[in-house]
């Protein structure tokens, strides 16, 4: 049996309630069959009972804000505990709580976190401002959690998907019912004066004071007598109405009508010439669409709810809504009859989940989160950094824009290099998160936002891919509580910091226990490295794949004559002890005079390298070029002869570099480091040659075996470009990462 919990302390009344009791009466309906373990959490039951639910009566929740807040987050959690497993939490007041469920969903009933304040709204309703500041404070509280999100518009859809950074195919817009031809109220008996009918509650938002300065002006030219404004309100409800009145209240072509009836409504929706609707926020704006079945005059303020809720509509104009000259304006052409500025509204396309009854919207929630598989699931990259500077995080970053390239929703959370965290949103399946980081120790980021921000959006993705070696992105997803499936991404063995290692093993080993899935780049190195001995039966290789690279031949031309025509050998990468760099500067040595070394890269060791080539006297025969644009790579790839990997430690897991160079065309000398992918990657005898790693005289005859024989030259490029091809583009790499996940997630 399955537990479906509902929370909606907060409906009391109106269509809120209306809407709560369209829920609760189909899910009755569906624990009739016994599937379903159906919890209410209410205000007080007898305002939605109905049989087969169990009810809990929550009256102290709505006596202010801070008990609310207690509520969602500390007693919802604790409820949340004790129905455990609860299936499915759907909240009904806006505020996704922090509770235990497989899934969430919320219903993001009001506009006000779009809400542009003014300064008179303190003095009128101080508590609206507040409400406002609530509002955007209390949605952004775990709403990444929830797997859809209800809303009654199309317009809110887009603004909360820009605000919190949601994707779009997470909500479910159900707008109201809008009102049927056949229940129009005819009324033939129009005033040969022009009445214009505002109708509201006395809300400071609602923007009156708009249309009274507007009425103001245009009786002052007009005079007495030739149009009338109605407004729903006596003018002594609370402070803002008594203001209105005070300032506009005199005015002979303003009626303060009070409060209507809803049959009061209809019938002067029939015997007004025109709606005039000024409110400066709405979710939807109920009276357009009322108004808009009688075919009539409206005047809009200029805001997205108003165009939506308009749609359809035949006379329609719109106005800045503070702009009381704009409406004047407006007001009067139609009193003169002059209808030539009002324009037809298209109808509204329909969107991927939307429906015309509220009843339904509830059922198709329940219907999705029960019974509808997602096409493909959702994923997260997790670890690292950015901007780019490694393989680890470029790995983590192509899958991530491929993934998302063939529409699988695919994000990536990691730490910055500098600056504040922001969130990049790539496209329409993928954002880019980035976390404040501390600064950088023992090769890691310290950022420990990330603890906080994965705790927040992990309850949205099926599956988080996590990158290895990173102790910051595996603490984070220790503390995240997460419950999904992990897929463990294998870059490499810890090799540099073993002291730390025993400090970090105990997280590692738990990692590991953690996963439900690890891959490797090569098979070498997952059946070799000692920490994957016991763990084999849930490995699989994902060798990486990059985009070829293509070169300008003008930009190939000028840097091989810059270097005189010689044999260009070029090499890339961080200028660091595993990469081996001192050993090829000194194969330089053994190299014809026909040769030069290009070296790309910076790091510590540059300076030690410099002195190492001028002691050597290898100044005309080794260049180190420092960091290459990235713009430029593709030019140095296409001029060099022969490319040269020549790392000589296992930190080396796989060496992206010369997967780039194959897709040139471009023979590789690298090394048999043991354990390690770098010789898979770069097969002996086809792609390449390897070495012993550190033999700075194999280096040379390896890169001179090649070089100097233009037809073993011509064989080895074209096998370097085949074996890109058959093994090492993006796109291979991306079609099987998408079966692994596939698999994992159905399985």
């Amino acid at each position: 049996m399955k537990t479906i919990v509902v929370s909606a302390v907060t409906l009391r009344k109106g269509g809120t309630l209306t809407i709560l009791r369209q829920c609760l009466n189909y899910l009755s309906e569906l624990a009739v069959h016994g599937d379903y373990r159906i919890v209410a959490l209410v205000h007080r039951k007898e305002l939605v009972f109905y049989p087969n639910v169990e009810y809990m009566e929550m009256p102290d929740m709505i006596q202010g804000w801070g008990k609310r807040l207690w509520c969602e987050y500390v007693t919802m959690r604790r409820i949340s505990r004790q129905l455990a497993p609860v299936y499915l939490w759907l909240s009904m007041h806006d505020t996704t709580p922090n509770v235990q469920a497989e899934r969430q969903a919320v219903y993001c009933q009001t506009s006000f976190p779009f809400l542009k304040g003014k300064w008179q709204d303190l003095i009128f309703d101080y508590k609206i401002v507040l409400f406002t500041l609530f509002t955007r404070f209390a949605y952004r509280i775990n709403i990444h959690r929830n797997r859809y999100l209800i809303v009654q518009a199309e317009w809110l859809r887009k603004g909360f998907s820009k605000m919190f950074g949601l994707p779009k195919e997470l909500f479910i817009v159900a707008t109201p019912e809008r009102m049927e031809k056949e229940t129009i109220i005819k009324d033939n008996q129009q005033s040969h004066i022009y009445n214009f009918l505002f109708a509201a509650t006395p809300d400071c938002h609602k923007n009156f004071e708009t249309l009274c300065r507007a009425t103001a002006l245009l009786e002052r030219e007009l005079g007495v007598g030739k149009f009338k404004v109605i407004l729903t309100i006596s003018g002594n409800e609370n402070r803002y109405a008594r203001w209105l009145y005070r300032h506009w209240g005199h005015l002979k072509s303003i009626e303060f009508a009070g409060f209507m009836s809803r049959e009061q409504l209809y019938l002067n929706y029939a015997s007004a010439h025109c709606l005039v609707f000024p409110s400066r926020v709405e979710t939807w704006g109920l009276p357009i669409s009322e108004f808009a079945a009688f075919g009539k005059p409206m005047l809009l303020a200029d805001l997205p709810y108003a165009h939506e809720t308009a749609a359809g509509s035949r006379q329609t104009a719109f106005f800045n809504p503070q702009s009381s000259d704009t409406l004047k304006m407006q007001m009067k052409r139609l009193i003169e009859r002059d209808f030539s500025f009002l324009k037809e509204i298209p109808p509204s396309g329909s969107c991927r989940t939307c429906h015309k009854h509220m009843e339904r919207i509830i059922r198709s929630v329940i219907t999705i989160n029960l019974r509808m598989k997602k096409e493909n699931p959702s994923i997260l990259q997790l670890g690292k950094f950015y901007p780019i500077k490694g393989g680890v995080e470029k790995v983590a970053y192509d899958l991530m824009t491929g993934l998302s390239t063939n529409k699988i929703h695919c994000d990536m959370l990691c730490a910055t290099v500098a600056g504040k965290g922001k969130t990049i949103r790539l496209n329409s399946y993928a954002r880019l998160m980035e976390c404040h980081s501390w600064g950088k120790a023992a090769a890691t980021m310290i950022a420990p936002s990330m603890i906080t921000v994965l705790r927040k959006v992990c309850p949205s993705y099926d599956i988080v891919h996590v990158h290895h070696p990173d102790p910051m992105a595996a603490l984070a997803l220790a503390l995240s509580g997460y419950k999904g499936k992990v897929v463990l991404h294998w870059h490499s063995d810890i090799q540099k910091q073993k002291y730390l290692l025993r400090l970090y093993r105990p997280l590692q080993d738990w990692l590991l226990r953690r996963a439900d899935l690890i891959v490797g780049t090569s098979p070498v190195y997952l059946d070799e490295s000692p920490f994957l001995k016991n763990v084999q039966q849930k490995t699989v290789c994902l060798p990486i794949g990059v985009p070829p690279i293509l070169s300008e031949p003008e930009a190939v031309d000028k840097i091989r004559q810059q270097y005189g025509g010689k044999k260009i050998v070029f090499s890339l990468g961080r200028l660091v002890a595993y990469k081996g760099f001192t050993h090829l500067v000194e194969a330089a040595r053994f190299l014809k005079d026909d040769y030069v070394v290009l070296i790309g890269g910076t790091g510590v060791l540059e300076q030690a390298l410099s002195q190492q080539i001028k002691r050597l006297g290898l100044e005309n025969k080794v260049v180190l070029l420092g960091r290459i644009p990235d713009k430029d790579l593709p030019a140095y790839f296409g001029a060099c002869k022969v490319f040269c990997l020549p790392s000589v430690q296992k930190t080396e897991a796989f060496g992206i570099v010369q997967i780039e160079a194959m897709s040139c065309g471009k023979p590789v000398v690298a090394t048999r480091i043991p354990q390690s992918g770098v010789s898979w990657v770069n097969k002996h005898g086809v792609s390449g040659l390897n070495v012993m790693p550190g033999n700075a005289g194999e280096l040379a005859r390896a890169i001179q075996d090649i070089a100097d024989n233009e037809s073993v030259y011509d064989k080895y490029s074209m096998a370097a470009k085949n074996r890109y091809w058959d093994i090492f583009t993006n796109e291979h790499m991306i079609d099987k990462c998408k079966r692994i996940y596939n698999n994992l997630w159905e399985g």
